[in-house]
């Protein structure tokens, strides 16, 4: 089963664009879910982080944000991108030692932490950007052949054992991840292409596939000024964006724009006015409050405290100031920001206060890590 979703640009563009987004993909810079709600007591939380080695790597998360390594790290189950099952007995990930051995793994999370493929679904078009439903029983990745020999998603089930099957496809050219509302009935995904940027808005059936309402961006923008990720609040009644200049033409422009959801169509509303953001952004999501956003950004970890309609940075933003961020999650306590730098190869735990927006260099942060591409935490 395929459907399509194709947009009528020019082609001037396309080998720079598409191997800009290949890159982005492939680090898992697209966009972010909400913050996550606080898990049982005592609940022990695994922070994995995937590698250009074609690896993962395991760690606890302690409660004063230090890490405790997971023995018998590194995993060899593929080390482009990962993603978290809610129940945290299951960890998706991809990766091979060439697209031609590409795989779409199923990794079985023992007791204390350590991974083993499960079941495996061999696929060379896969790209990296892996989504999750809220109910847990979709999978959504990013392929370069997700239908029509279009870029796209394909849409997996999962089964109660963590397994995969394919459900459809679906075409889209610049295919990041979707962030969902609660009950998962409705999906979106920011990007950029061909200059031009757009926030798609689907609906989602029951076994996951998604239809494409066709909604038009309630913004008026300049064109050149791109979306690099948005985020969706746990309850799922807004949607933050990040801009930034993608032409590199006149003064940086980066700033952070606030859509309301209608609570009937799920439609975007229009925005409040800009609000300006110290840096570039790459990946984004709010705190489980919904009180702050926090930005992966090209000079730091940004947090901005949200208002009504707009947001402002918080006092000692950036933090770890001169850092490129590309990718940054919250623990599922709320408890700690996790942050990846590429480029500077380094992981970053911080201690989040709840109050103020403040970020804390956990103990034993920033630590080294061989070219990382994406991370994921579960709970047990």
């Amino acid at each position: 089963m395929f459907a399509a979703r194709v947009r009528s640009h020019r082609c001037e563009f396309i080998p720079l664009l598409l191997l800009s987004c290949v890159g982005l993909t492939q680090l898992g810079c697209g966009v972010s879910k909400g913050g996550t709600k606080n898990p049982p007591p005592n609940a022990k939380q695994v922070l994995y982080v995937a590698d250009s080695g074609n690896n993962v790597s395991g760690w606890t998360i302690q409660s004063d944000g230090s890490l405790t390594a997971i023995s018998g790290l590194p995993f060899a189950v593929g080390g482009t991108s990962v993603a978290a099952h809610h129940n945290g007995k299951f960890l998706f990930s991809m990766g091979g030692t060439s697209q031609a051995n590409n795989a779409l793994n199923t990794d079985a999370v023992a007791s204390g932490g350590a991974l083993s493929v499960a079941s495996t679904v061999p696929d060379s078009t896969l790209a990296g950007g892996m989504s999750i439903n809220p109910a847990g029983t979709a999978l959504y990745v990013s392929s370069i052949d997700a239908a029509q020999g279009n870029w796209g998603w394909k849409t997996y089930s999962i089964h109660s054992d963590g397994s995969l099957q394919f459900v459809s496809g679906m075409i889209n050219q610049v295919p990041s991840e979707l962030v969902f509302t609660p009950d998962g009935s409705n999906a979106y995904s920011g990007n950029c292409y061909h200059l031009g940027s757009i926030i798609d808005h689907y609906t989602v059936a029951s076994d996951g596939t998604l239809t494409f309402t066709g909604d038009p961006l309630p913004y008026s923008y300049t064109f050149g000024q791109c979306i690099y990720a948005i985020a969706i609040t746990p309850a799922g009644n807004t949607i933050a964006s990040v801009w930034a200049n993608a032409d590199s033409q006149g003064p940086a422009d980066n700033f952070i724009l606030l859509f309301g959801l209608d609570s009937s169509t799920h439609k975007l509303n229009p925005p409040g006015p800009t609000s300006p953001a110290s840096g570039v952004g790459r990946d984004t999501v709010f705190d489980p409050s919904a009180k702050f956003l926090v930005v992966a950004q090209d000079n730091g970890v940004g947090v901005y405290q949200v208002g009504s309609n707009t947001v402002t940075e918080v006092s000692g933003s950036p933090f770890a100031a001169g850092t490129k961020f590309t990718r940054v999650k919250f623990s599922p306590s709320g408890g700690q920001v996790v942050a990846l730098s590429r480029e500077g190869q380094q992981l970053f735990v911080f201690s989040f206060n709840g109050s103020t927006g403040a970020l804390t260099t956990a103990p034993g942060s920033p630590m080294s890590t061989t070219t990382p591409n994406d991370l994921a935490i579960i709970q047990q």
